[in-house]
C-alpha cells in the first residue's frame, strides 16, 4: 500500500485530500496494472476531493516510498528513484520539474536529494529504505561503510 495507494494531504481548512499518483510498477515489473487501481478502489469509499497530479498534463508515476515529508516543508528523496534513466518514472521531468510538483503538491520549500538508495533494491533507490524522518527536526538515517 505505501507504493501503491493513494496519498492523503491536508488542504488550508484541514480537509483531506485524496492524491491518485499513477503508479508503474517501479519502471520494472509488467503486472501493476491492478496495482494501478489501487487508489481508484479507495477513492469509491472516500469523499473528499481527489487530485490526479499532473505535469503539463501528464500524469506522474510516484510511490509512497520515493519521498518522505516532515510536515513542516521539507521533503527527502533520491536523485536514483527520480531521475535515473534506468527503472524511470516520469522521463519527462528534470529535477527542478519535481521541486515545482513537490511545492504544489506537498507544500515542500525545500527538498534534500540524496543520491541513492541501497543496492539491489527492486525499487531502484526509495529513499524510505535510508533515512525518514523521525520527527519534524531529525533524519534517521541507515548507513553502512562496507
Amino acid at each position: 500500500m505505501r507504493d501503491t495507494g493513494p496519498i492523503f494531504i491536508k488542504d488550508e481548512k484541514n480537509k483531506n485530500i485524496l492524491l491518485n499518483w499513477k503508479f508503474n510498477g517501479w519502471a520494472k515489473y509488467k503486472n501493476y496494472r491492478s496495482d494501478n487501481s489501487v487508489s481508484l478502489r479507495v477513492k469509491n469509499y472516500y469523499e473528499g476531493n481527489v487530485i490526479n497530479p499532473k505535469f503539463n498534463k501528464k500524469s506522474i508515476v510516484l510511490e509512497g516510498g520515493a519521498i518522505d515529508v516532515n510536515g513542516k516543508g521539507l521533503l527527502l528523496t533520491t536523485k536514483e528513484c527520480l531521475l535515473s534513466k534506468i527503472q524511470q518514472r516520469n522521463s519527462f521531468l528534470k529535477i527542478k520539474d519535481y521541486n515545482f510538483i513537490f511545492k504544489k503538491f506537498f507544500g515542500a520549500k525545500k527538498v534534500i536529494w540524496l543520491n541513492k538508495g541501497i543496492v539491489g533494491d527492486d525499487t531502484h533507490g526509495h529513499v524510505d529504505d535510508i533515512a525518514r524522518f523521525v520527527k519534524s527536526n531529525k533524519v534517521f538515517l541507515a548507513y553502512e561503510k562496507n
